[in-house]
């Protein structure tokens, strides 16, 4: 309801950031449940320093920061200002107030999260790498979600197999 997308907004705190600022660092604990309300940042993987690799720009209407609060989990991107932007940040407790009172809401988050980290998970493989966003998530779309008992064999010799197991 529109009262409920009035009393977050106004519970959430709007920070100005300017641009090459870590928003969120790789491997910290979430601080909050970020809006970007304006300009642009790029979501980093930072686990080999030598070699940072973005996995993705996002533009104003982006949530982050959800990921590390849904699943208790650090940080797994670092969120870099591409410009000077302005976030506007639900602090963890207000966060967990409101899935509390509709954890419809946390349901959706996880299934988004579910996906966006399948999508990293190719973006990560050097093979995928030059690929735009929209050829990655027409990838996922395409692929079939195959459950294997541990110790179960993919493949069988002999066997001709259609597709890739990633």
């Amino acid at each position: 309801p529109e009262e409920d997308v009035r009393a977050l907004v106004e519970a959430c705190d709007e920070e100005v950031i300017p641009l090459g600022a870590v928003i969120l660092r790789q491997g910290d604990q979430s601080q909050g449940l970020y809006l970007l309300a304006k300009g642009r940042v790029r979501i980093v993987d930072e686990s080999d320093p030598g070699n940072p690799v973005t996995l993705v720009s996002r533009d104003p209407g982006a949530v982050f920061g959800d990921r590390g609060l849904i699943l208790n989990t650090p940080i797994g991107a670092s969120v870099r200002a591409a410009s000077a932007v302005t976030v506007l940040r639900l602090q963890p407790d207000a966060f967990r107030a409101l899935i509390r009172k509709r954890p419809i809401i946390a349901e959706c988050m996880t299934a988004a999260i579910t996906r966006y980290d399948r999508f990293n998970t190719l973006r990560r493989l050097p093979v995928f790498r030059n690929l735009d966003e929209d050829e990655v998530y027409g990838l996922l779309d395409a692929a079939e979600t195959v459950t294997v008992a541990p110790g179960a064999p993919l493949a069988a010799a002999g066997v001709s197999e259609d597709g890739i197991w990633l």
